[in-house]
């Protein structure tokens, strides 16, 4: 496999210096290493990209960036309730853990629990959003098997300052015993920018509280969700100012939540909590150096340095606990404009994270640890005026488990004006946790144990794309194709007798999904769809793809659209999004329903510098759940305001 990778690279930065020799080539295009240093329309230009402005997040009225991602395409998040409830994402028919998250260049999944909770990343913090659906550990190593999303924070120094406050109620909750009012949780957000001499300085803050007193029905009658209450408090400040011939730049983001654990409604009220809370503190921050000058222009840098801390503490549990991690590393990556053909990334990477829980205090070697080092090279080559190659490879190692190689080719073909071919394939992994490799927790009211595996190896995945793009003035069509086989699955055990648990390698899946993209734009008016299939296939018994079962645990279906309309200081959209039914894989004995949601969002300048919002989420009262036992608000009214001084 090694040397067939390495043949693959060397063959196809031959094909690119040959078609340079041979005549006039297109120019590859300027370095632009600052602005686009962890983008997967650099690093995976095969990929489907899906692209969020912090227009786009405001035009929803989300919150937080879990909420902002509801309407990728091929997009489910799994939410455990709104303000305060955990949420995490999956792409397709992915684990959460199988997602890698990065913002401002740093990892958010950590080695201890995984993946992260994105409800914790402010909306109003945020400049972009890029979503990748494929797997890509060739370019950002672990962790990126069902796809990748990268986050940036404003950052701009362009003289600005807006002030925001935003109001939430629940008007179904009002007839109940116990009800708020038309005040349940309250937002309010700061965006700054200044310039000061050659530094350019950027602050964003957003603090929010609420009580989440909504309802939901059990045993056949509405009753109000209690003990969901929170409130959080978030900032990140960002500097940056030219250095050495390049630019230096700083961010540090600090995060703090506090929250009610209202727990789960299965065989409700018996697993439903009046006093169980956790907080949440994280800080972050990264320093580091650029410049796309080097070498007359043809060689580009980035250098980040990076550290993190966060700790999550349980309260009011038969048995208290914490959870706490630290990490930091240093990232480099490098282009450099080999010819007029040829333009060769590569990069190193380096991460050290150390844990500390009671969960682990029975490990005879103490808390874990883990040292990570990765190292990968990414020629892109033009061959002729339309065809452009992007073979890649990485190198992983770390001393907790096994990694190694892995590889990836991607090929994009400028078939016609209006019409761009895709394809993209390799080897991507999914590392275990601390949790997956160490934890032991023993219920003495149960009697029940689990404890980690500390001999899991990673799963591995092998994934191929095709995709073809086409656009007209107004329209845009783009149509995906995917496969993944992915092997070692980290499965939950439980002893049939003892009921005692454990993590194993357990299982094979083949996943294939076809999606379909249109955008319209007629005036003022813009549309959008897209219908997402996905058909995962369990294949552990070795028996062919016809003979395997379908695993039930994903929605086979899925469509989202959205209609927004422009009228002078005002705008109006409607977006909608069906899933259909499918078995929740932590209660597998339950089914989540067909789900279908309408919301609504408008804004209107009311005065110079002054805008109103008025976003009615769930406008169909629908009664749902995405995380069966974590029932979401129904109907749902927000109002807000900006000032732009």
């Amino acid at each position: 496999m090694r040397q067939l990778v390495c043949a693959m690279v060397l063959v196809l930065v031959g094909m690119g210096l040959g078609a340079q020799e041979s005549g006039a080539s297109p120019d590859i295009g300027t370095v632009d290493i600052t602005a686009q240093a962890y983008s997967p329309l650099v690093l995976v230009p095969a990929g489907k990209v899906t692209v969020l402005s912090a227009d786009d997040i405001a035009t929803t009225g989300a919150s937080s960036a879990a909420e902002a991602l509801t309407m990728v395409p091929g997009v489910t998040v799994s939410s455990h309730g709104p303000g305060g409830g955990q949420a995490t994402i999956a792409i397709g028919a992915s684990s959460a853990n199988q997602v890698l998250v990065i913002m401002d260049g740093v990892r958010l999944n950590d080695a201890l629990q995984g993946a992260p909770d994105l409800s914790q990343v402010p909306a109003s913090m945020i400049d972009r959003i890029e979503v990748l659906g494929t797997g890509a550990s060739a370019a950002y190593g672990a962790d990126a098997v069902g796809g990748v999303v990268i986050i940036t924070t404003k950052k701009s120094g362009a003289s600005r300052l807006s002030l925001g406050v935003g109001d939430t109620a629940y008007p179904t909750a009002l007839g109940l015993a116990g009800a708020g009012s038309l005040a349940d949780s309250q937002k309010f957000t700061l965006d700054a920018g200044s310039r000061i001499a050659q530094a350019d300085v950027a602050f964003s803050a957003q603090a929010e509280r609420g009580s989440d007193a909504y309802p939901f029905t059990a045993g056949g009658a509405d009753v109000l969700r209690s003990n969901a209450g929170y409130w959080d408090v978030a900032g990140t400040l960002s500097t940056g100012l030219p250095a050495a011939g390049g630019r230096l730049e700083s961010t540090v983001m600090g995060s703090h939540l506090e929250t009610g654990v209202p727990g789960s409604t299965i065989s409700y009220p018996l697993y439903l909590s009046s006093t169980e809370t956790q907080t949440n503190t994280a800080v972050r921050g990264s320093l580091g150096w650029s410049s796309d000058a080097l070498a007359g222009g043809a060689l580009g840098v980035a250098i980040l340095g990076h550290g993190s801390y966060s700790r999550l503490d349980y309260f009011n549990l038969s048995a208290p606990s914490y959870y706490q991690i630290t990490s930091a590393g240093v990232d480099t990556r490098w282009s450099w404009i080999a010819s007029g053909a040829v333009n060769v990334g590569f990069g190193s990477s380096l991460l050290y994270d150390s844990a500390d829980s009671p969960d682990f205090a029975t490990r005879a070697e103490g808390q874990p640890k883990r040292l990570s080092l990765g190292a990968y090279a990414e020629p892109t080559v033009l061959v002729g005026d339309r065809l452009k190659l992007t073979p890649s490879i990485r190198y992983d190692w770390n001393d907790t488990y096994v990694s190694g190689l892995t590889a990836m080719l991607g090929l994009v073909l400028e078939a016609t004006d209006r019409l761009d071919l895709r394809l993209t394939g390799g080897r991507s992994f999914r590392a275990p946790t601390f949790e997956d490799l160490y934890d032991y927790f023993h219920d003495p009211v149960w009697n029940y144990t689990y404890t980690g595996n500390p001999r899991l190896k990673p799963e591995t995945a092998y994934s191929g794309e095709l995709g073809a793009d086409w656009h007209a003035d107004a329209l845009k069509v783009s149509a995906t194709l995917r496969g993944r086989y992915v092997e070692d699955l980290i499965s939950y055990y439980s002893d049939p007798v003892t009921y005692d648990g454990t993590e194993i390698n357990l299982g094979r899946a083949f996943i294939s999904n076809a999606d379909v993209d249109l955008g319209y734009t007629l005036g003022a008016a813009r549309f959008a769809a897209n219908y997402d299939f996905i058909y995962p296939l369990d294949v552990s018994n070795g028996s062919s793809l016809a003979e395997s079962p379908v695993i039930p645990y994903y929605s086979r279906h899925s469509a989202k659209l959205s209609a927004d309309l422009s009228l002078g200081s005002a705008t109006l959209g409607l977006s909608s999004r069906f899933t259909s039914k499918r078995v929740d894989q932590a209660t597998p004995t339950q089914t989540v329903p067909d789900l279908f949601l309408l919301d609504l969002h408008s804004s209107i300048a009311v005065a110079t510098g002054t805008r109103l919002t008025l976003d009615i989420d769930n406008l169909l009262d629908t009664r749902y759940q995405v995380v069966y036992g974590y029932p979401m608000p129904g109907i749902t009214v927000k109002l807000g305001m900006r000032l732009d001084l």
